[in-house]
């Protein structure tokens, strides 16, 4: 096995905090959900990627985003653009990626099965894991993750697919930039397993730039606006 020490990476101290929230997730074999928190352009990417390259060495990881751009966007940066960026290893870059759809459950399976020592990660989009959900083959998939990353999942409706997680019998974290929802409570979010970067703390961390809100009245309504 390749040397894959998460501590020669280099991360920000957010994003270490950020993976060390949710090793303490794994490791207490909590049956809800984990949760990690950060605003948009502080490195969410970047924990999933060593999240699943670090959890893959053990059982596939499946990674679920809103949209098919998304995807796509992940596999690369999984893969390799991430680590590249960060001047990683490129052994942590994974060997195996699959882009999971309705038709394609059979080839997904045989993808994991044969897999031997490669390191696994199936990307799926909400909308294609609740349409195998609704088929008969979903059930194949029980037991066959070792985990379960969701990106940005509080786009869709939760209640249509929070139930398809729960049924892959997986450790599940939930990634969003976005406050907490009611989505806590359908999702069965531990509470002592949330991980928390404020907007507020990107900024003062200088992660992020500020907003600053500036009101002024425009004549000519909506042509001298756009004048």
């Amino acid at each position: 096995m390749p040397n894959r020490n998460v501590n020669s990476l280099n991360l920000w101290p957010h994003q270490r905090g950020a993976i060390e929230a949710c090793n303490r997730y794994f490791k207490s074999a909590s049956t809800r959900s984990g949760l990690v928190q950060m605003p948009t352009g502080t490195g969410k990417t970047g924990v999933m990627a060593t999240i699943s390259a670090v959890r893959a060495d053990v059982k596939p990881v499946l990674v679920v985003c809103p949209s098919v751009a998304l995807v796509q966007q992940l596999i690369d940066d999984f893969s390799g653009l991430f680590w590249k960026k960060i001047g990683a290893d490129p052994a942590w870059g994974l060997e195996k990626t699959f882009h999971l759809l309705p038709s394609l459950v059979d080839d997904a399976i045989k993808v994991m099965d044969g897999a031997q020592s490669k390191r696994v990660v199936v990307f799926s989009t909400v909308q294609a894991l609740q349409q195998i959900h609704a088929g008969a083959h979903y059930g194949r998939f029980a037991g066959r993750f070792g985990t379960v990353l969701f990106d940005e999942g509080h786009r869709e409706p939760a209640t249509l697919w929070a139930r398809a997680v729960r049924e892959l019998g997986a450790p599940t974290v939930l990634f969003s930039a976005t406050p907490f929802r009611n989505d806590l409570k359908i999702f069965d979010v531990d509470p002592d397993h949330i991980d928390f970067l404020s907007f507020e703390q990107a900024v003062a961390n200088r992660l992020i730039r500020g907003v600053e809100i500036v009101e002024e009245v425009i004549d000519g309504g909506a042509s001298g606006f756009a004048r």
